[in-house]
């Protein structure tokens, strides 16, 4: 099946037809961040900016990621972070998922990609998941506004590992940032100062 695929995909590319992954967006909410556990503002309380949301969708994978999640920032036990709560709808069974968020502040610079590693079994259907990591500043957190989320990579439970479509996610990366290139889809962390 898998040989089938990437056959399909050489025939179309030779003949000049686009196998574009689908991409969707969605209001993100307010750029506003809050105490987890009341609703005090923090940061960016005069603001009527939201954030935005997108995901690929690649259908040649064995699992996508239901609707358009995305990151939202938080504050919780003294410290910021990011968190992500999602779903992803699994199409055969699997052992592994890799879930990633390539993260833009409010100047169109990407600052980082998160990635969050599930490895357990999947069966068929939908399955919640959430992801969060920590900050490295008061600033990023204010500045955060945009996030791409796609799955990057699945294991079947018959061993085959699946991979992401690079072209999509870039594609709808350069939407935030012309320059964005596929040496930026694992960027590490920036160093905090605060």
């Amino acid at each position: 099946m898998r040989r089938t695929i990437i056959l399909a995909i050489a025939l179309a590319s030779a003949w000049g037809c686009d196998l574009e992954a689908e991409t969707t967006k969605a209001d993100g909410g307010s750029v506003s961040v809050q105490s987890a556990y009341s609703n005090i503002v923090l940061l960016n309380s005069e603001s009527t900016l939201r954030r935005e949301w997108v995901a690929v969708h690649d259908d040649e994978l064995p699992v996508d990621l239901k609707g358009t999640p995305g990151v939202v920032t938080e504050y919780q036990s003294g410290d910021y972070r990011y968190k992500a709560s999602y779903s992803i709808e699994v199409k055969e069974p699997v052992v592994a998922v890799e879930v990633r968020f390539i993260l833009f502040d409010i100047w169109g610079e990407t600052t980082r990609a998160l990635s969050a590693t599930d490895i357990k079994d999947f069966e068929r259907g939908i399955h919640a998941l959430d992801g969060t990591w920590n900050l490295f500043s008061a600033n990023e957190a204010s500045e955060h506004y945009a996030s791409i989320a796609y799955v990057a990579a699945v294991r079947t439970k018959t061993g085959e590992v699946y991979r992401a479509d690079s072209d999509a996610v870039i594609d709808a990366a350069q939407e935030y940032m012309s320059d964005f290139t596929d040496d930026l889809l694992d960027e590490e962390p920036p160093k905090g100062n605060d």
